[in-house]
């Protein structure tokens, strides 16, 4: 990776990460959130660029570090996976939830608008002749 002055995240989607010595330490072992943690064996931050995104991980490259510690995914073609290319991210699941209680809403109203009218058509006398039937005749 070149050394440049300012990272745009239009750059950031163009990098080709390359970790020639990952860290021993566990990504689980370090303290932090989903995004930065600091790694107890170096004392550096290690920063998750698969759950940044572009524009955050450009952030992080503009720090001017000497060195920065990254933990990423690589899909089979090389191409680094973060936040914007996975489908499941807070926004997509908070959409998913609304769409699913609109859906919700809709299906429940729906029930009981035909259930309603199942019921007024079920007890609506029906006439025969000249006599008239709430019921089902006896036997």
């Amino acid at each position: 990776m070149s050394i440049k002055k300012h990272w745009s995240a239009e750059d950031v989607d163009k990098i080709e990460f390359d970790i020639p010595s990952p860290c021993s330490i566990s990504w689980d072992d370090m303290k932090g959130d989903e995004k930065a943690r600091l790694c107890k064996k170096c004392k550096h931050h290690v920063y998750n660029f698969s759950n940044m995104s572009s524009n955050e991980i450009a952030k992080v490259l503009n720090l001017n570090l000497e060195k920065v510690c990254i933990q990423l995914y690589k899909r089979k073609d090389g191409k680094v996976i973060n936040i914007r290319d996975c489908g499941i991210n807070r926004k997509n699941i908070k959409k998913a939830f609304i769409k699913g209680g609109i859906l919700g809403i809709i299906l429940f109203i729906g029930m009981v608008f035909l259930t309603l009218i199942f019921l007024a058509i079920s007890s609506t006398p029906r006439t025969v002749g000249s006599k008239s039937f709430n019921t089902p005749p006896q036997k």
